[in-house]
């Protein structure tokens, strides 16, 4: 099983697996500043997708950005636990990819059984 600190940064901070693979990405070549269409051509996605995804991970503050001739982002978590938190899932996912996986698809999963659920009708809602 994950380790709680590293389910806790998925749900809180990775929404996909497309997230997960920037921010893998982005972690591992920190050195680095990257446009979306680097992130799109590396990681087989839409430029308008990795556009997304980037920006948010930079809301999530696990990015920072940067505007010049192009938007570049690099990975810059805004606190050191974000930092400590973002190494152990890289971790994690090195050591047991699978596992890590699974549950960021479950979190995907948990996410459209709640927006069902939300239309669901009790007694309460047939008075009317």
């Amino acid at each position: 099983m994950l380790p709680l600190r590293v389910r806790r940064f998925l749900e809180r901070r990775v929404d996909n697996l497309e997230q997960l693979e920037i921010l893998l990405l982005l972690h591992h070549r920190q050195h680095r500043s990257w446009t979306a269409s680097d992130v799109a051509d590396t990681l087989q996605l839409s430029k308008s997708s990795a556009a997304e995804f980037l920006e948010i991970l930079c809301q999530r503050a696990l990015l920072d950005v940067r505007v010049d001739e192009d938007v570049r982002y690099k990975y810059c978590p805004a606190t050191p636990e974000l930092a400590a938190d973002a190494k152990l899932v890289t971790d994690a996912y090195r050591g047991s990819r699978r596992e890590v996986t699974a549950f960021v698809l479950s979190l995907g999963r948990r996410s459209l059984r709640d927006f069902a659920d939300s239309f669901k009708l009790t007694k309460d809602d047939d008075r009317g």
